[in-house]
């Protein structure tokens, strides 16, 4: 009897020890993801297209947190697209997917998107991080990268620009990281507009 007893309690005492131990795994685990830093999701006062007004591609810092926007400008007033405007769109607004050959960008809310921005590679290839230079509109770029934005009933017949793809994802045909700096020319010769767009991305 008193062995039995004996066993009774050290199989007690070993569960709650287990139990404890348990205890203190979940609560290490539950802090983990409170600790997680937040994803930035609002436009920055300085959006990083410096570069891209001299026609470089300057790579982006990189952010403590992950970062979600769209920014883009025109060059001036005679720029089509924009038309001398500041387009900025916070991460929550943004929607990403793949279309043939390439990665799309829906800003705005509504079913109907306000504006889209597309990159692809030539036509038969697969976009991967680099640069892209000499773009031609999308989908008719055929051996050059595919590149256009537009929007608010605003198109170009024909696109002259490049772009660069900092960082890029898809799991499952589904992106989940994006960073992307581009100079977009209406009708090959009209004024520069710049943008950059950033999806759950590493960089600012």
């Amino acid at each position: 009897m008193p062995n039995t007893v004996y066993r009774r309690v050290f199989v007690c005492v070993a569960a709650v020890g287990f139990f404890v131990l348990a205890g203190i795994s979940e609560s290490s685990a539950g802090q983990a993801k409170k600790d997680k830093v937040k994803p930035a999701l609002e436009v920055p006062k300085e959006p990083p297209i410096d570069g891209l007004k001299d026609g470089k591609f300057v790579k982006p810092e990189a952010s403590a947190a992950p970062t979600s926007y769209f920014y883009a400008v025109s060059s001036n007033k005679d720029e089509f697209i924009g038309q001398g405007e500041k387009i900025a769109y916070s991460g929550d607004q943004l929607r990403v997917m793949e279309v043939k050959g390439g990665t799309k960008v829906r800003l705005g809310l509504g079913k109907k998107s306000d504006w889209e921005l597309i990159v692809a590679p030539p036509v038969g290839g697969t976009l991967k991080v680099g640069e892209y230079l000499d773009a031609k509109r999308y989908p008719e770029n055929g051996k050059a990268p595919g590149l256009e934005f537009k929007g608010m009933n605003r198109d170009s017949a024909k696109i002259a620009g490049k772009f660069v793809v900092w960082e890029l994802e898809v799991v499952k045909g589904v992106v989940t990281k994006l960073a992307v700096d581009f100079i977009q020319q209406s009708e090959e010769t009209g004024p520069p507009l710049y943008g950059v767009v950033r999806y759950n991305s590493s960089f600012k």
